[in-house]
């Protein structure tokens, strides 16, 4: 694979370009209408995440330097929300597609008397103003329902400061294989119900019913038995999000390596991976074999290991980014 390419049923052949102002229309649309993420509680992600973002934080105010966040895609500005409250010296900004959900967002912000959080509309696919730029940026599983991943992440890589950290979180391809194949199979059961309007009640029909309750081991794996995911199984907002979004792009590692040189930026920490390998190799002959490969591969070797449904990211702009 030499790039990232969208599938061929997505590009307009007769005018020889991607259909990109529908696809954003679509999403669009789409989240106007659920505002995600809604009311959900913490997932165990975020209490990673959480934990790391803090350390950042710190080390960057024990020299008195003011500290910029954006929170790219941040729906109803749950995640913004949170960080603004407890983090009160530093600048939060987040930005959304859906002009509900910043509404929304803006009035949360306003109800919890934050000053130190903006929200505004804006499409990720058109470049940042000047002025915004940014010591740390956020953007979690928003990059794959963008029509063009690539330009997206370039925009949000150049917003970033020279010395600072971009948190990116997005599908994979490998670990959500069979989840893919549920939702097509949903979308074809859908079409074929007289009443629309019903998509919400036969897609929660669909995930209780099917298989014996296995169209949720295929979305989460081992987290299925959560019980902090448990909570999401006849959530609104969840079940639409996860099982009728109107564009989805599933990567792997090779996608992931090829959008980041292309956007100046470098993978810090693969986070969630443990480093000891003898878990999975019960061999020293494979395990020397794997660190015999370049770290590029190693990182690939890993993916098709771990079969991941999820990437979540720490990343830092290279030396030749800008």
């Amino acid at each position: 694979m030499s790039d990232v390419q969208l599938p061929e049923e997505m590009i307009d052949l007769e005018n020889g370009n991607t259909n990109e102002q529908k696809i954003t229309r679509q999403v669009k649309k789409f989240y106007e209408r659920i505002q995600f993420p809604g009311r959900r509680p913490m997932e165990q992600d975020s209490l990673i995440f959480l934990r790391k973002f803090s350390q950042l934080v710190h080390r960057a105010t024990v020299d008195n330097q003011p500290v910029r966040i954006l929170d790219a895609g941040c729906g109803t500005g749950n995640t913004s929300l949170a960080l603004a409250a407890q983090f009160r010296d530093v600048q939060f900004v987040g930005i959304d597609l859906s002009s509900t959900s910043v509404a929304t967002a803006t009035r949360s912000a306003r109800e919890k008397n934050l000053s130190n959080l903006e929200f505004r509309e804006w499409n990720l696919l058109d470049p940042l103003s000047e002025d915004m730029k940014f010591d740390i940026i956020l953007c979690f599983g928003v990059l794959h329902h963008t029509a063009q991943m690539q330009r997206a992440l370039d925009n949000l890589s150049a917003a970033l400061l020279a010395n600072g950290t971009l948190f990116l979180w997005v599908y994979g391809r490998h670990g959500r294989y069979f989840h893919s194949l549920n939702v097509e199979l949903l979308s074809m059961l859908l079409s074929a119900s007289p009443q629309r309007e019903d998509d919400i009640d036969l897609t929660r029909e669909f995930i209780l019913k099917t298989l014996n309750g296995d169209i949720i081991k295929h979305l989460l794996g081992q987290r299925s038995e959560d019980p902090m995911l448990k909570q999401f199984y006849t959530d609104t907002t969840w079940i639409s999000d996860q099982f009728l979004n109107p564009n989805e792009w599933l990567v792997d590692m090779k996608d992931i390596q090829i959008l980041l040189k292309k956007s100046g930026l470098g993978m810090h920490e693969w986070v969630g991976v443990p480093q000891d390998l003898s878990r999975y190799f019960n061999s020293a002959k494979l395990e020397k074999c794997f660190n015999q490969l370049p770290d590029d591969k190693q990182l690939i070797a890993m993916d098709l290991l771990l079969k991941m449904d999820r990437y979540f990211l720490i990343l830092k702009k290279t030396k030749l980014g800008n």
